[in-house]
């Protein structure tokens, strides 16, 4: 299975961008590629993030070690991303 990911920031919330994004999930799924979507409300919750993630882990057949040490990992990649987002 081909999977992918993409980050729906708030660009993607404009009609037409909606539009545009729909046509081409519908254009990769046809060409057998799985896509999950992480919006900006996943990235922001740690949980939300986590669960996303899960679900990408378990389409590429990746196990994850579901320890407190990997999550704390998990968690802090996500801030970083997020400070350097704020800062750009």
């Amino acid at each position: 299975m081909k999977v992918g990911v993409e980050y729906d920031g708030e660009d993607h919330a404009e009609a037409a961008q909606r539009s545009r994004d729909a046509e081409q999930l519908a254009t990769l799924a046809a060409m057998g590629i799985r896509m999950h979507v992480i919006t900006k409300g996943q990235f922001s919750d740690q949980l939300s993030l986590h669960r996303a993630l899960n679900g990408v882990a378990r389409d590429l057949r990746v196990r994850l070690e579901p320890n407190a040490a990997f999550q704390h990992a998990q968690n802090d990649l996500r801030q970083q991303l997020i400070r350097t987002w704020k800062s750009t």
